[in-house]
């Protein structure tokens, strides 16, 4: 009787055995098939991707810009074109420098996004990035200030780009410390101030550089042979149902332009001044013997616009907005959302387009972050 039990049990746990390996042999077929399946779904989005970077590729060939290497390239690039230049290992400074740096700030729906990039130029050399940005915000209430500065290092001046630094951040900090205590800021009165730090940040670097400095013969001319920069500063106000910006040059021959939604190019202050065959490059930067009166300009700013300033590395080029990279800079601003791909877009190739290149843009209110 113990005997027939015993046998019977284990044909019992036979059969179970025999319907277990059936199962696992049934689910690793399943799983394949699965597989299978999720390999074909995966092959037909890369085959579409593929397709899509084709027509994107062609579209761009259309635009007058292509994508080479990773950067943007309008014309040819031959002779100006610099997808790895080796400046950046041999720069002749007593302490490092980017040659490329990025920054973005959401604003609720609003986007600042600022970049500077080292030029072909200087990469060609030992020159650092001479040029310099800043931005800082100011809230009172209901009611935003953002304060953006911009600094364009003079190629001549060896130490132009310590001067852009030092320019950019106290122009931010002071026009903020002007909000605070008036609610307003006085735009002449700030340039008379920052020229006087200017030249007292002069002073004080040339007697570091040599103790046996006779600051009796310090001038302003002086201190821009060394350091000589440029200083470009506006001030957007958002309010509760409206916008505005408030531009002004303290020193230099940058340009700011307002790009919309309606696919124009309005300019706020163009670059260089241009004669039918000869380009202006005069400028004189900070610092300076005194300040002269400043030409400031105030625009509204609607909801969609894009507020964009930047040093002459760009200006010059954009012009009156109808030029290639004006056009360029207006398909590309409208979509951009990151601070890298900004870096990017700023950093295109053209011809001669090879000096320092410094940007901000603020996108009023209309980015969507879904």
């Amino acid at each position: 009787m113990d005997c027939d039990n015993r046998i019977t049990g284990e044909q019992f746990d036979d059969e179970n055995l025999q319907i277990a390996e059936e199962c696992e042999v049934e689910d690793q077929t399943n799983e394949q098939e699965s597989k299978l399946q999720n390999d074909e779904e995966t092959i037909h989005i890369i085959k579409n991707r593929l397709d899509s970077s084709v027509f994107d590729f062609e579209d761009r060939e259309e635009e007058q810009f292509s994508l080479i290497d990773s950067r943007y390239v309008i014309g040819k690039p031959s002779g100006t074109f610099y997808q790895k230049p080796n400046g950046l290992s041999q720069q002749n400074m007593p302490f490092f420098r980017n040659d490329n740096v990025s920054d973005a700030l959401q604003l609720g729906s609003s986007l600042l996004l600022a970049a500077s990039s080292k030029g072909s130029l200087h990469q060609s050399g030992t020159s650092p990035r001479q040029d310099g940005y800043a931005y800082g915000i100011y809230e009172q209430g209901e009611e935003k200030w953002i304060i953006l500065a911009i600094s364009d290092g003079v190629s001549a001046s060896p130490y132009s780009h310590i001067l852009a630094e030092y320019l950019t951040f106290y122009s931010v900090k002071e026009l903020k410390l002007q909000l605070k205590t008036t609610n307003t800021f006085e735009i002449q009165d700030f340039a008379i101030k920052i020229n006087e730090m200017a030249n007292d940040f002069c002073k004080k670097q040339l007697v570091k550089q040599n103790q046996h400095f006779d600051i009796e013969k310090y001038s302003a001319q002086m201190g821009a042979n060394y350091f000589g920069a440029t200083l470009e500063c506006a001030v957007i106000h958002l309010e509760k149902d409206k916008s505005s910006v408030t531009h002004f040059t303290i020193s230099g021959d940058g340009g700011a332009y307002i790009f919309n939604k309606s696919l124009a190019i309005n300019v706020v202050k163009s670059g260089k001044t241009r004669g039918e065959d000869i380009v202006s490059n005069a400028v004189s930067p900070l610092p300076l013997d005194s300040i002269n009166e400043i030409n400031i300009t105030k625009v509204d700013l609607e909801e969609g616009d894009i507020f964009f300033i930047t040093t002459d590395g760009l200006a010059d080029f954009i012009g009156n907005g109808n030029s290639n990279l004006g056009n360029f800079l207006l398909k590309k601003l409208i979509d951009v959302k990151d601070s890298v791909e900004f870096l990017k877009i700023i950093n295109v190739s053209m011809f001669q387009l090879d000096d320092d290149k410094t940007a901000i843009c603020f996108k009023i209110g209309d980015v969507d972050y879904g």
